[in-house]
């Protein structure tokens, strides 16, 4: 242990000016070293914390001194060349305004940056690790858990802070934090985007104001002559309910990163009476504080058994930011605010700051600066701290499973050893988790090496068995908490853990960064009655993203030509949506049908009445293709012939009856299913290019599912009404490729978003790709019948194989003239299947139709030629590739850039393409100069497809 000395927290952390003029982050690395070293003798020392000498923990340069450590070798961060003093990570458009300061930064810009680069500190192996090795063995005291924060000083100082209890233990003062939330969600829910970004600025100044004006006070005194004594200031206790469970828990991080301590104690004196805590000589309780305070009448708790007298080596080596919505800049807010999806995020982040404000004001109102200078001197709370203990515990925190025994689900079935004590309520337990030192460092992956097993206490039988079959006690070894591998980690490769499935959304509110190509990505989307009516016509701006094949329809692939434009503008057994109010509503949706949707969709009467009024029945569209169950019952309620509605009704209420989906029904929910989806994408898509005008250099989105939908370019647009103007559209693909790269970092052939722009475009691309996984399972018959009809097969209705009586042609729905037509156009799209030898050879030709040229000129713009750029290498990004051709052939003339990318990984699929007006492109492909990026010479030629890497023009070999 370290010996106690006047010092400061700068000090104590090598937090100096030394190298910040210069870019230099030496003196922050050899500091932070220091810290990772001191951490891992704290973790076997104090924590008693088992960890094998193949385990080593490293961030850039700095490292925990484990012999043969892989040191990771970075140049100067970005940020270091910006002048932006704040620390942040530059989107673009930050500037030096105080709106545009992030929140919840600590320590300097060096310190920060060394986080920055490596989403935090890494653990790796120093040599081979096997699969079964136990990687980690954690004793229950060496975490921080409910129990360790109410025993701890700064959490009975946080209990200080609150009105007096009449009975109750120590988590009686406080409220349940879901519970506040709530509380505060309810007061902003309302607002629009622009007031959730004024007052999230606005209530961030008050916290600032607060804590100036109270300190202020403190120095003044309560009034009086300048020549008397100052009077002592008044404080005002925080009422029940005001503060969360987690405050102390903020307040002991605070506490154990922040003092002027090397080794701050949990406890100072654990014989000291409550009523003395933090309490310095020179500024005794007075008998007021003692009698308003919930300190003086709550049971004092100890400490757990065994547990480290200061947690502060392991509070040190936390994150100095993380950047996490709660602490984004106002501009980089902003993003969130241009459409509906990321309208929740948004109001996510404004109740959760009024929260933190209302906490922390509370707190400051009742002198916790003040009044316990052995805990909490001047100037060790403020509310850069405050916000960055949130962040800290947000991304950090562990279930309480983690601390349970093997097999039990909840803190009310914990059985408690001979050696541990287990003193706070169950509920508080299950709510707040635990923090696991060393275990947290793990970064995340799909990948990961690591399994949690929870303890398994001596002489314990657990149940073994699976599923239905019988369960049968067997002995299992005893063992504390531990982490096993479970597969091999190579020497020098990073140890990865699983932090659940998580969409981005919330991957972005718990964690600050988001995972490219989310499979569990989903988006929110909203149906009503109103959206799904026949007898109607199809609205004159819609066009099937598939058109006429073997069963009715074919994909999208095809040539324009081949579209079936007959049957999507007529009414013949197709369904669409109406405006409110329209009359087809209540002649569609009779009675009857209603109480089909009812039995159908197992909704309760509430639901149905909501329906009825015009109310939106909330769904989720998923980016792996799968249908919300109730959604796709609804719909295939809402697209069933009048007809069919009747006979259905009338055997419904006898026992086992199932509705079947005739084959003319199937098709009409195929055309069903394509509308809707297309009409959802196009308006996110609509939003999207409204909002990210303003932030990207006025970029232009193509809006329309047609001709390539979001992956859209310029040459799909050859003819388009829509381009006609002197506007250059891009597609999302391509615009998501070429910006949202920027902040990202690669792991195992995956990339995450780190910087907040980054988050948000990858936030609003798994929207997107969500929408468009829902379209492309209907894009052709062979994916309907896969996805759709074996998701309804699922939910137990009957799929109807063979043809049947087409009751869509009965009277009331359309004539048989107009079913015949439609008929006989599939039989043609059937025959012109097989005159090009068969469906998979017709596919073939579908993708030849499309590869043409990219010459084209629209208006007065002269025509360009789209260039297919060969032997990339994987780590080049779209944002590097247009740089390149910028520098060499000027930035207005590289119109296009995109490099495709596999779809499950996200990893660059090796070549890209490039557009440029024609003369300059010719230029570079005649010209014969060598282009040379990331180390591979660069194959240039003409691309004569939008899929193809072949083109009849060489380029001369790069």
């Amino acid at each position: 242990m370290m010996t106690e000395e006047e010092t400061t927290y700068e000090e104590i952390m090598g937090l100096t000016p030394n190298g910040e003029d210069k870019g230099d982050t030496s003196a922050s690395v050899e500091a932070l070293s220091k810290r990772l070293l001191n951490f891992r003798t704290w973790l076997s020392e104090e924590a008693h914390v088992i960890t094998p000498p193949s385990v080593c923990v490293v961030n850039g340069e700095a490292t925990d001194g484990t012999k043969n450590a892989p040191v990771l070798s970075f140049g100067p961060p970005p940020s270091t060349v910006s002048s932006n003093s704040n620390g942040g990570a530059s989107s673009g458009t930050s500037g030096n305004k105080p709106d545009a300061k992030r929140c919840g930064m600590i320590d300097t810009e060096m310190d920060r940056s060394l986080y920055d680069r490596t989403m935090g500190c890494q653990v790796r192996a120093a040599k081979e690790m096997k699969k079964g090795d136990v990687m980690l063995t954690v004793p229950r005291a060496a975490m921080v858990t409910p129990d360790l924060v109410a025993a701890s000083d700064a959490g009975r100082a946080v209990l200080a802070c609150c009105e007096g209890l009449q009975r109750g233990g120590f988590w009686d003062a406080f409220e349940n934090t879901v519970v506040l939330e709530k509380k505060f969600h309810e007061k902003i829910k309302n607002n629009n985007a622009t007031n959730l970004l004024v007052k999230i600025l606005r209530e961030r100044g008050r916290a600032e104001t607060a804590m100036a004006k109270k300190e202020k006070e403190n120095e003044k005194g309560d009034g009086g002559d300048s020549e008397q004594q100052p009077q002592t200031p008044k404080y005002k206790m925080a009422p029940k309910g005001t503060l969360s469970t987690r405050a102390p828990v903020f307040a002991f991080l605070i506490h154990q990163r922040f003092s002027n301590s090397h080794n701050p104690p949990v406890v100072a004196n654990t014989e000291q009476s409550l009523a003395e805590v933090g309490y310095s000589q020179e500024n005794p309780p007075s008998d007021e504080d003692n009698q308003n305070t919930a300190l003086a009448t709550t049971e004092k708790l100890m400490p757990p058994p065994g547990s480290p007298s200061t947690f502060a080596p392991y509070a040190r080596t936390l994150p100095s930011a993380i950047p996490l919505p709660i602490c984004w800049k106002r501009n980089e807010l902003a993003l969130l605010a241009v459409c509906n999806p990321g309208l929740a995020s948004l109001q996510d982040a404004a109740s959760t700051t009024l929260q933190l404000v209302s906490e922390f004001m509370a707190l400051v109102d009742a002198g916790i600066s003040q009044r316990f200078p052995t805990v909490f001197p001047p100037g060790l709370i403020t509310w850069e701290r405050w916000v960055w203990a949130a962040s800290v515990y947000t991304s950090r925190v562990l279930p309480v499973q983690c601390y349970l025994n093997k097999g039990e689900k909840a803190s009310q079935s914990h059985v408690v050893g001979d050696d541990e004590i287990f003193q706070s309520p169950a509920d508080v337990w299950n709510e707040l988790g635990v923090m696991i030192p060393l275990l947290d460092m793990l970064n995340h992956d799909d990948s990961a090496q690591v399994t949690w097993e929870p303890a398994v206490p001596d002489d314990v039988m657990l149940l073994n068995g699976e599923g239905g079959g019988e369960k049968e006690e067997a002995q299992v070894e005893s063992h504390p908490p531990r982490t096993v591998l479970h597969k091999r980690v190579k020497k020098g490769s990073q140890v990865y853990t699983h932090y659940g499935n998580w969409n981005n959304q919330e991957l972005i509110l718990r964690y600050g960064f988001a995972q490219m190509n989310n499979t569990n990505d989903e988006v929110r989307i909203g149906w009503t009655i109103q959206d799904c009516c026949g007898n109607v016509k199809a609205p004159s701006d819609y066009t099937p993203t598939f058109v006429k094949d073997d069963a009715g329809a074919a994909p999208s692939g095809e040539g324009e030509e081949n579209r079936d434009a007959k049957s999507p503008s007529s009414s013949g057994g197709l369904v669409y949506s109406v405006e409110s109010g329209s009359n087809t509503i209540g002649s569609w949706w009779t009675k009857n049908r209603i109480e089909v949707l009812e039995k159908n969709t197992s909704s309760d009467a509430n639901t149905i009445a909501m329906l009825k009024q015009g109310k939106h029945l909330v769904a989720y569209a998923k980016s792996d293709g799968t249908f919300h169950p109730i959604f796709l019952s609804a719909c295939v309620v809402g697209t069933m012939s009048p007809t069919g509605i009747d006979k259905y009704f009338e055997k419904m209420k006898e026992e086992g009856t199932k509705l079947t989906l005739t084959k003319k029904h199937q098709t009409v929910l195929r055309h069903y299913l394509d509308f809707y989806f297309a009409r959802k994408l196009e308006k996110l898509l609509t939003n999207l290019n409204k909002g990210l005008n303003d932030h990207f250099n006025n970029v232009q989105l193509w809006t329309k599912t047609s001709q390539g939908g979001v992956h859209y370019t310029s040459s799909n647009g050859e003819g388009d009404k829509a381009s006609s103007d002197d506007v250059t559209y891009t597609g999302w693909q391509a615009f998501f490729d070429m910006h949202a790269y920027n902040g990202t970092m690669e792991v195992e052939k995956k990339y995450y978003a780190l910087a907040p722009d980054s988050c948000v475009l990858t936030l609003y691309d798994g929207h997107i790709r969500s929408l468009q996984a829902s379209l492309d399972a209907v894009s052709t018959q062979e994916k309907f019948e896969t996805t759709v009809l074996k998701q309804l097969e699922d939910l137990d209705f009957i799929i109807m194989q063979e043809e049947t009586e087409d009751d869509y042609a009965k009277p009331g729905i359309g004539s048989s003239e107009k079913n015949k037509s439609s008929e006989n156009s599939g039989k043609g799209g059937k025959q012109s299947g097989k005159g090009s030898g068969g469906k998979n050879n017709n596919e073939k030709e579908q993708q030849k139709s499309g590869r043409r040229r990219n010459r084209r000129g629209k208006g007065d713009r002269p025509a360009a030629i789209k260039l297919h750029i060969g032997n990339l290498a994987y780590a080049t990004n779209p944002s590097d590739l247009f740089n390149f051709f910028s520098k060499l052939y000027g930035r207005e003339n590289v119109l296009e850039c995109h490099i495709p990318t596999e779809r499950d990984t996200g990893k660059s699929r090796g070549f890209g393409f490039v557009t440029m007006p024609e003369q300059v492109a010719l230029k570079a492909l005649q010209s014969g100069r060598k282009h040379e990026v990331d180390g591979r010479l660069l194959k240039v030629a003409e691309s004569n497809s939008a899929g193809s890497g072949k083109g009849n023009r060489g380029g001369g070999g790069g």
